[in-house]
């Protein structure tokens, strides 16, 4: 065969064949081969039966990383456009730029010298080529949006929902509401045939209730479940092509390994694993934290602490249910000592005096005050004293995230508390029953702490990070297991003195 011949056979390959377009695709995005799955061939067959109609309404649960976006939302919506230039497609997602990311790739891929061989017909409009919204010049238009945002007024063929729920959010019923009659009300009746315009829903399952769950509830949507180690045989056919997943297989071995595989389930909470890994879904209404994660002590070591005032302050109605915290907390190396914890609801000038009694009690602690509710005026006062002060930006996570992000630490009993003091119990309390008590008030306090010290330079890395494998290759962690502390090179429980730090009641 010539060198001509040759392309044409591959581009006429790229053009019919979605798998191999999806090879291709991803080669041109990251610049490397795509890795051969059993998964992704599964993903890519799923697609071309919405291509050919056989599947209108599908719904993809599948772990974190695992490419069901890239195929879903990526590049079957540049094939899609490739093959039927007039087609129209929403992306939409909890996230606008999550959307419009997904977008960007898809206009990259159709600006590629190759896709351009390949399909000759299909070439974007100079004149309506915006980031999220772009058109080709035979009429086909892809338009990327949250799921807030709306699409009034536009029109589509397909409808692809990437992650429409936000992470944080979706343990509210409320949110949960909300982003169930978006979709009812807003987008379904978009589809500009719906006898023949195709919806395909793909996401991590992140409740019981979500919506996956009530849109499958309803029967109208093809469900498939792809979790990251099979638990029961499972036969999966697709595309005229069948797969026997065995009990104990896992997604993408090779991408986890056992030690990554451990590390990650150690290092989530267990309603996270279930539900975002194993694609079956609880409600995390038992708690995120438990209470073996806390070691208990009975005093503190005699050791070179690093001490840090945390404070989560309530605003300056003084009924209202919340109170303002300060946690007392010492680290040494990678472990953290609450010495105290003070909660009330003060009006500002006592606020203040509480805040100036616990720093005279601790004079080279560090203080951290977050710039919200009462903060911004307690974080003036005490700068013009002098005090190590650090204002902490008002967070963006949930408070759900801002305890995932540092759960590890958790895990790890790394956190100890004094067996002891009269604020210890109710602290355990609030703690076990996060995020659906009626307080979280000191756990803010303390998770405030944690992240900045974790985010900051200056602070120890730890071996893992949420929502992926260990961040390095070797073994697991020798203080995370007891089992696993045989020969490690561990530094000795250095011995225990008495509370030495002013007990306020």
């Amino acid at each position: 065969m010539s060198t001509e011949s040759d392309l044409e056979v591959l581009d006429a390959l790229l053009r019919d064949d979605f798998r191999a377009f999806v090879l291709k695709a991803f080669a041109h995005l990251h610049g490397e081969p795509l890795r051969p799955g059993w998964h992704v061939d599964l993903f890519a067959a799923l697609m071309k039966d919405v291509f050919e109609g056989k599947t209108k309404r599908l719904a993809l649960n599948a772990p974190p990383r695992s490419l069901k976006s890239f195929v879903t939302a990526v590049a079957y919506v540049a094939w899609l456009l490739g093959k039927q230039p007039r087609s129209k497609a929403f992306l939409v997602s909890h996230d606008d730029k999550l959307a419009r990311a997904h977008a960007d790739k898809v206009r990259l891929l159709l600006e590629a010298d190759w896709y351009q061989r390949v399909f000759p017909q299909t070439r974007l409009r100079s004149d309506h080529n915006r980031a999220g919204d772009f058109q080709t010049t035979l009429g086909g238009h892809v338009f990327a949006r949250s799921l807030e945002a709306g699409v009034t007024g536009h029109g589509a063929d397909l409808i692809v929902f990437d992650d429409p729920h936000d992470a944080g959010d979706v343990q509210s019923a409320a949110m949960r509401d909300r982003a169930y009659s978006l979709v009812v009300e807003k987008y379904l009746s978009r589809l500009n045939s719906p006898a023949t315009g195709a919806i395909v829903l793909v996401m991590q399952r992140l409740h019981p209730d979500d919506l996956t769950g009530r849109l499958v509830e309803r029967g109208a949507f093809k469900q498939v479940v792809v979790p990251l180690i099979c638990e029961i045989l499972t036969d999966y056919y697709a595309g005229g092509e069948g797969w026997r997943r065995r009990a104990g297989n896992i997604l993408d071995p090779d991408r986890w390994g056992e030690t990554g595989l451990a590390d990650l389930r150690r290092s989530v909470p267990a309603f996270v694993w279930s539900s975002q890994y194993q694609q079956s879904p609880v409600s995390p209404t038992s708690g995120v934290l438990e209470e073996r994660f806390f070691t208990l002590v009975d005093g503190l070591p005699d050791l070179p602490y690093e001490t840090y005032l945390s404070f989560d302050l309530a605003g300056a109605e003084t009924t209202s249910g919340s109170y303002s915290v300060c946690a007392v907390i010492h680290r040494y190396a990678q472990n953290f000592y609450i010495s105290q914890i003070w909660s009330g609801r003060l009006e500002f000038e006592a606020l203040k005096d509480k805040a100036l009694s616990l720093i005279r009690q601790h004079p080279q602690a560090r203080v951290l005050i977050e710039d919200a509710a009462l903060g911004p005026a307690l974080i003036s006062s005490l700068r013009a004293m002098g005090t190590r002060l650090v204002a902490i930006p008002r967070p963006t996570l949930s408070k759900l995230d801002r305890v995932l992000s540092v759960f590890d630490i958790f895990a790890d009993g790394r956190v100890h508390l004094p067996r002891y003091e009269p604020w210890t119990p109710a602290f355990l309390e609030e703690a076990v029953q996060f995020p659906t008590g009626s307080h979280d008030d000191q756990v803010d306090a303390v998770v405030q702490c944690l992240r900045w010290l974790k985010e900051g330079k200056n602070s120890p890395p730890s071996p893992f990070r949420l929502g992926g494998p260990a961040a390095r290759t070797g073994g697991p962690h020798p203080q995370r297991d007891p089992r696993q502390r045989a020969g490690a090179n561990i530094m000795p429980r250095p011995p225990l003195t008495r509370f030495r730090n002013p007990r306020f009641r």
